[in-house]
């Protein structure tokens, strides 16, 4: 019975822990339990289901047309419609399925901009999400996902700065200023969110360069990293941000980030690699894990490492020595097949 009512109250809700990839799948396994089948669907099969009378039946084509990718493209607008019928805030399953689709959802980018007026909360943050993916087609809801950004609820600005971010420079003289003012907010992922629009937006972000450049320069700030990336977005000067993510990388704060954006730069600049081998010579073991692991990430290109990996494999802490094996192993594969 306990089950039923909390199979229920997702159904209604469709909340989107349960709709991100192994999350969604693990819950198909919560409704075979309660006998209900994720069939295999066609499109067509799949759009009928949705619009069932049947509420589980409903629940069940989403999932199917959320599975599909490409394929589901065909439902787009009879998604349109039963959420023009049937009102965004009552099918927000259908909203998954639209981020699921991603700029092929494009039809919807009318009803999503008038979504983002919902009372509902969580209907403002799917349809952020969606309008994320649509480009051109979200540009005329610039001004709402403005006054969301301004908005003290953490998940809808943080969603709404994203999609600004994705609309194009074209939007910067308009959102430039409300996403600096969003990357002072009080919650880390709104200020990352807001900073790393900024950086999408490249040269047209200029008024926010000096803020980007101070908060880079930051080691101890949880946004450096992002930051910095910002800035080279901005302006190109790869050796800013190279400084920058190395401060960062030995700050105390943001290793494990540092050291990502240090495996994605290494690929075209080989001072990133440089930096990564040196930090292997760290105190910390965070810094040193973090920073073989994304050496082995670089597979080949990580060759130079090699020696100081193979010394680590001696390290005492046993997440170390594991670390070093697992990212010799990765750079020698890539070597033999070459």
């Amino acid at each position: 019975m306990m089950r039923r009512c909390i199979l229920s109250v997702l159904i209604v809700c469709g909340l989107a822990s349960f709709w991100a990839g192994a999350a969604r799948a693990q819950h198909k396994r919560g409704l075979a339990r309660e006998g209900v089948q994720v069939p295999d669907m066609t499109c067509q099969e799949a759009i009928e289901a949705i619009q069932s009378d049947d509420r589980q039946r409903q629940y069940v084509g989403a999932i199917a047309l959320c599975e599909m990718g490409d394929k589901a493209a065909a439902a787009v607008k009879p998604i349109v419609k039963i959420l023009n019928d049937q009102g965004l805030e009552h099918r927000g399953e259908l909203l998954f399925v639209l981020i699921e689709l991603k700029q092929r959802a494009k039809p919807a980018a009318p009803l999503m901009i008038e979504g983002l007026g919902s009372e509902d909360f969580h209907t403002r943050y799917l349809c952020c999400r969606v309008l994320g993916y649509l480009g051109e087609a979200a540009r005329p809801a610039v001004a709402r996902l403005i006054q969301l950004v301004k908005q003290p609820m953490p998940s809808v600005q943080r969603r709404a700065a994203e999609a600004l971010g994705h609309l194009g420079p074209e939007v910067a003289p308009e959102a430039v200023e409300p996403l600096m003012q969003a990357a002072e907010d009080r919650l880390h992922l709104v200020r990352v969110a807001a900073i790393e629009a900024l950086g999408r937006f490249g040269t047209a972000a200029k008024p926010a360069l000096p803020m980007l450049k101070k908060r880079a320069r930051n080691a101890r700030s949880p946004e450096c990293t992002q930051a910095a990336m910002a800035v080279l977005a901005l302006t190109g000067d790869e050796a800013f941000a190279l400084d920058a993510l190395e401060a960062a990388l030995h700050g105390g704060v943001s290793e494990g980030e540092a050291a990502q954006m240090l495996e994605k730069m290494a690929k075209k600049n080989p001072k990133a690699i440089s930096i990564l081998i040196k930090a292997l010579d760290s105190p910390s073991l965070w810094v040193r894990m973090f920073s073989a692991e994304s050496l082995g990430h670089l597979g080949a290109l990580g060759a130079p490492a090699l020696d100081r990996l193979q010394q680590l494999v001696e390290d005492p802490q046993a997440e170390m020595r594991e670390t070093a094996r697992k990212a010799i192993e990765q750079i020698k594969a890539a070597q033999q097949s070459l």
